[in-house]
C-alpha cells in the first residue's frame, strides 16, 4: 500500500514496526524522524494517526488496516530503501546524520574540546566536527562508517 508520492517525504514522520529495526536506524540516519517502539498493532496506528506519521510494516494487514502506512516488501536494507525511494524518500545530505540513530533525538553540534576523552583519542585527532546526543549522552562525528553509509545510500540511489 504504497503512500502518494506526490507529498513531500521530507516532511514525513515516520512509525516503524519492530520487524523492520534497521530502516528505521537508516530513516535516522538519512535525517527522518522514526519512531521504532516495542507497541502492538493498535498502538503503532493510534501513535501514527495521533503524531501524523506513516506507519512502515513488513505486515500487510497492518497497512490495509491503517492506510496512512507504507507496506514494505524486500528483506535487505538496501532493497528496502530502494522501496522507500520509489514511495518518494528524498536524501538529502544536510540533513543526514541530524539524528541519534539510538533514540531519535535531534543532535546537537558540539565543540571540539568538550569531546575529549570521552571519545577514542584516534577520533578526536582525525576530526573537527562533532555531535552529542543529550537523550543518549552519545556522541557521534564522521568517520569511516560515515563515508561506507554514504557509499550505501549512493548504491541504494542508483540500482
Amino acid at each position: 500500500m504504497p503512500m502518494s508520492t506526490s507529498m513531500s517525504m521530507r516532511s514525513r514522520k515516520f512509525v516503524v514496526d519492530r520487524m523492520l529495526g534497521k530502516l528505521a536506524r537508516w530513516l535516522r540516519i538519512l535525517g527522518y524522524d522514526t519512531l521504532y517502539p516495542d507497541a502492538k498493532d493498535e498502538e503503532l496506528i493510534e501513535m501514527g494517526n495521533r503524531e501524523g506519521r506513516t506507519l512502515i510494516t513488513r505486515d500487510k494487514e497492518l497497512a490495509l488496516r491503517c492506510g496512512n502506512s507504507i507496506l514494505i516488501t524486500t528483506f535487505t536494507i538496501e532493497d528496502q530503501l530502494g522501496e522507500m525511494l520509489k514511495n518518494g524518500l528524498r536524501i538529502d545530505e544536510k540533513e543526514m546524520f541530524t539524528r541519534c540513530t539510538l533514540c531519535n533525538s535531534v543532535l546537537q553540534e558540539i565543540d571540539k574540546n568538550n569531546v575529549q576523552g570521552k571519545i577514542p583519542q584516534k577520533s578526536f585527532e582525525n576530526n573537527e566536527k562533532f555531535w552529542y546526543c543529550k537523550n543518549c549522552d552519545k556522541y557521534y562525528w564522521k568517520g569511516k562508517h560515515w563515508v561506507d553509509i554514504k557509499k550505501k545510500i549512493e548504491k541504494t540511489r542508483v540500482g
